[in-house]
């Protein structure tokens, strides 16, 4: 009999992240069942979606209230559904909100649990770690700085490097993409990134767009492309760039491709901060919540930045614009000041790469499998 895998993923970055350990799972065990949830990219790599969570992204707490009903009935077929399978391993990704709770369950039923991409990256506190480590049997961070935290905590921790430096190994030649994208002509070429989550987009476009036009009106040669990260919120946005100040190219996806050809990029503070800077493209960071999220953040999470680019070297590499901060006037002049200014371009650039190699060596994904496969016993 084949063995049988979950792989349980989130918002669009888990997605991705799902996709490409399943895919790397098919190669060695092309006869293997691996089944569970994230999004489009995981069901074209081969997995038995059992739910489509990529439009559930939610930021904060305020947030997620309006769709605790949705969450908690999610939750309650999920657990049914882990029962029904009876998989051999149970392999999560990310989304701590929904995953801790499913990680704590599915140990609970003795199943074999695995958590790739663990929560709480950036916490140094052991005790707030032991409480992750008790839902599950081992653990795959993927910065080399939190292996020791899960260590101390007691738990199985086997870290390989960061997947990005897998899943970014295979982007087109950067002349390639701007003939695609009919951009050859075009100096300087600006990504605009809102997000894979609608709160962040709702937030961040619309200053966002405000920013472009004052690029614009210094820098008119500038010309603007937005990756939608999701099809599910493309409408939305193609109602906002329609009456946008400036004109804003959208692509379906591609998030990867215009990071690599932008000369800068305005995006939303996440995971896709790290991808933008093992292309070592120059970049902004906006980052704003509701009012009562970002006083909990506050209050809860003592860490000195933001962007995970400034918290992997433990500086500030690229500037970040927090809550009120997020204006279209300090975006612009930032953006501004980035393509004029060519020693504060190279120093950025410099530190980018650093980022990159503090990520590791490729060949990650390849051994989260062979982990994978080691502990159902089928490698």
């Amino acid at each position: 009999m084949s063995k049988k895998i979950a792989i349980l993923a989130g918002e669009a970055s888990g997605d991705l992240t799902g996709a490409i350990l399943a895919r790397a799972l098919k190669n060695k065990k092309p006869e293997i069942d691996i089944f569970g949830t994230g999004g489009h990219k995981m069901k074209n790599a081969g997995v038995r979606l059992i739910y489509d969570t990529t439009s559930l992204g939610l930021i904060g707490i305020w947030e997620s209230l309006g769709k605790i009903p949705v969450l908690f009935q999610m939750m309650n077929n999920l657990k049914k559904m882990l029962v029904r399978e009876n998989p051999d391993v149970v392999v999560f990704v990310d989304t701590p909100s929904l995953n801790l709770r499913l990680a704590r369950f599915a140990k609970s039923m003795g199943f074999k649990t695995i958590y790739y991409f663990p929560p709480s990256a950036w916490s140094t506190e052991v005790e707030r770690v032991r409480n992750i480590a008790r839902c599950v049997d081992k653990i795959v961070p993927v910065f080399s700085f939190t292996e020791e935290t899960y260590k101390k905590a007691g738990i199985e921790t086997a870290y390989f490097g960061h997947p990005l430096v897998d899943i970014l190994d295979g982007i087109p030649k950067g002349e390639d993409i701007l003939k695609e994208l009919n951009f050859v002509n075009v100096n300087p070429v600006i990504g605009i990134l809102p997000g894979s989550r609608i709160q962040e987009i709702r937030t961040l476009l619309p200053p966002m767009l405000k920013a472009a036009a004052k690029i614009k009106e210094a820098l008119p040669g500038a010309e603007f492309i937005l990756p939608a990260a999701l099809p599910v919120f493309e409408s939305y946005i193609k109602e906002k760039i329609k009456d946008s100040p400036v004109p804003v190219h959208l692509v379906s996806g591609r998030a990867q491709e215009v990071m690599k050809v932008s000369r800068i990029l305005i995006m939303a503070s996440g995971s896709a901060s790290l991808e933008a800077a093992c292309f070592q493209t120059p970049m902004i960071l906006l980052y704003k919540l509701s009012k009562p999220d970002w006083f909990l953040i506050n209050l809860l999470v003592k860490i000195p930045y933001a962007g995970l680019p400034n918290l992997i070297l433990q500086k500030k590499v690229v500037p970040e614009l927090l809550q009120n901060q997020v204006t279209p006037e300090a975006i612009s002049s930032l953006a501004i000041e980035l393509l004029k200014d060519d020693e504060k371009r190279k120093a950025m650039i410099a530190d980018l790469k650093n980022v990159r190699e503090k990520l590791g060596s490729c060949g990650v994904v390849e051994k989260v499998a062979n982990l994978v496969l080691e502990t159902v016993g089928g490698k």
